[in-house]
């Protein structure tokens, strides 16, 4: 069986993407959502480590009262961690992909 991205998904992926790494100061909102269109293609793409953006966004949220509107800095290494993932899996590729096996 091959799982991969449908077209739409990819789409919003990328929109968020291009958004974000337009200044690379996203509101945390859009880091979020990021995040989480990652974290929806894990069962067809392999996991990318986001730990860095996540706790970014994490200690970004507290530090400014819980408002999800205000805008964020992301480290070179958080930027490092989205960059990979959109590179190594070529989300614009048509082949995004993974084979699964069943026993």
């Amino acid at each position: 069986m091959t799982m991969k991205l449908t077209e739409k998904r990819k789409s919003k992926i990328l929109e968020k993407y291009e958004k974000i790494s337009s200044s690379w100061t996203p509101a945390r909102g859009d880091a979020a959502c990021l995040i989480g269109l990652f974290a929806a293609s894990f069962p067809a793409v392999p996991c990318g480590p986001f730990r860095n953006l996540e706790f970014e966004k994490c200690v970004a949220y507290k530090k400014n009262g819980h408002n999800w509107e205000n805008y964020m800095a992301l480290s070179s290494t958080a930027i490092e961690e989205v960059e990979g993932w959109i590179t190594e899996y070529n989300v614009n590729s048509a082949v995004l992909y993974k084979k699964v096996k069943f026993d």
